[in-house]
Formats: C-alpha cells, sequence, structure tokens
C-alpha cells in the first residue's frame, strides 16, 4: 500500500497563504460590488413637483399678499460616483417660511426662509453630508428672494400652469449670489403653488465640497436648488 504523499511545511504554509488571499480578493469584491449596487441603486427623492391641481377653478382678482403655507419644501441634489455608478443624494426640509406679494398678474416680491436644520435624506435621517458642508451649525437658515419683478400672462390668473423664468438671489452659508430660475406655477381656488431650481457651484457661496468616498468615488462640486411654494392669500 503506498503510503501518501505529505507537502512540505513551506508548501502548505504557501497553499494556505493563497487560499487566504483568494478569500479575502472575492469578499472585497463582494463588497464593492454590494457598494456599487447600492450606489446605483440608491433612490433618491424625485423633484419637487406641483400639488394635483384642484377641481374648482380659480375666480376673482388676484390678491396682493400672500403667505408660504403647509406643503412647502425645499432641498439640495447633488450627483455622487462610486467606481463608475452614479446616482443622486437629496437633502430635504419642510420647514419652509416666508411670503409673496403681487400687483395684479406681477410678482412683485418673494421671500422665503429654509431651515437647513431640518434636513433629511429620507423624511426621516438627518442629512450630515450636507450639514457639515453648509455648516448649518453657523448658518442654520437660507433665504431665496425674487430679485426682479415678473410678469405673468392671463392665462395664470384663471389656472392655466404656466412656466417662466426668474433671477433668484440665494443667501447660503452667509453669502449671497444670483442666479437664474426655472419656476413652473399654477392658481387654484384653493391658492398658488410655484416650484423652482436653481443651480449652487459649492465654490460660489465658499461651501466646502462634501466628502466623498476617497479613491474610490466623489460627490460633485456643484448642485441644484431646488423649492416648492404653497402659497395662501392673506
Amino acid at each position: 500500500m503506498t503510503a501518501p504523499t505529505v507537502l512540505p511545511r513551506r508548501t502548505r504554509t504557501r497553499r494556505r497563504l493563497w487560499w487566504t488571499l483568494g478569500i479575502a480578493v472575492v469578499l472585497l469584491l463582494g463588497l464593492l460590488g454590494t457598494a456599487m449596487a447600492v450606489v446605483a441603486l440608491q433612490p433618491a427623492a424625485a423633484p419637487l413637483t406641483l400639488p394635483p391641481a384642484g377641481s374648482v377653478a380659480p375666480a376673482g382678482p388676484m390678491p396682493a399678499q400672500w403667505r408660504i403655507a403647509s406643503g412647502s419644501a425645499a432641498g439640495f441634489r447633488v450627483e455622487q460616483t462610486f467606481l463608475g455608478a452614479t446616482s443622486e443624494v437629496t437633502g430635504r426640509t419642510e420647514g419652509v417660511t416666508g411670503a409673496m406679494t403681487m400687483t395684479g398678474n406681477r410678482i412683485d416680491s418673494v421671500e422665503a426662509t429654509i431651515d437647513l436644520l431640518g434636513l433629511t435624506t429620507d423624511g426621516k435621517q438627518p442629512a450630515p453630508q450636507f450639514a457639515t458642508s453648509l455648516e448649518t451649525g453657523r448658518f442654520p437658515h437660507a433665504t431665496v428672494r425674487l430679485a426682479e419683478p415678473v410678469s405673468l400672462d392671463d392665462a395664470f390668473a384663471s389656472g392655466a400652469t404656466t412656466e417662466f423664468s426668474a433671477i433668484g438671489e440665494l443667501t447660503l452659508h452667509g453669502v449671497t449670489h444670483r442666479a437664474p430660475a426655472a419656476l413652473t406655477a399654477r392658481r387654484d381656488a384653493t391658492g398658488i403653488a410655484v416650484t423652482g431650481s436653481l443651480p449652487v457651484h459649492f465654490a460660489d457661496w465658499s461651501i466646502a465640497e462634501p466628502e466623498g468616498y476617497g479613491a474610490l468615488g466623489s460627490l460633485a462640486d456643484h448642485g441644484t436648488a431646488e423649492f416648492r411654494l404653497i402659497l395662501h392669500a392673506g
């Protein structure tokens, strides 16, 4: 009967080392693949949109004074990349207050104050990336103002959804800059709803770029500020 072959101790040690390294590589690739899938499939909040139109058409002259009411929201959207997989990080808050004044169909002024301390990523969890970059402990609020009056067509007063552009003035991180805003608005029997967005290049507002993932990925050096204002007369 032939005796079993016994490998030298050095060979056995080398094989164990290769097996250990192989298992570590497989685990690492699995973790990276899972992380890529999480980043690629991470659900981002959809852009803020107008609420459904009411069943009753608006009537009568346009009131002059409006206040921002419940249902308003604001936040930021930044693109992230991890090993080539791309998705968006969003932060939202419903802490929005302020007012708007009008003369007929002309919007004379809008000022909205946004509570940055209330930013969350999914309606529940805090948004630490935004809190760190925006230094919300020092600058807990942002403001959005209408820099120049905007006139809307007569169809808006009758309830038509109207798209228009305006110049906004965004105060963020203690810095104020003007930026073009793309807006959509609609009047119904209960009030006016407005959605809009402004581009934000972090360097313009002296904001530190959000921390990325080292050599594996990064967050963009710009983002989008977006908002939805629900306005009631009064």
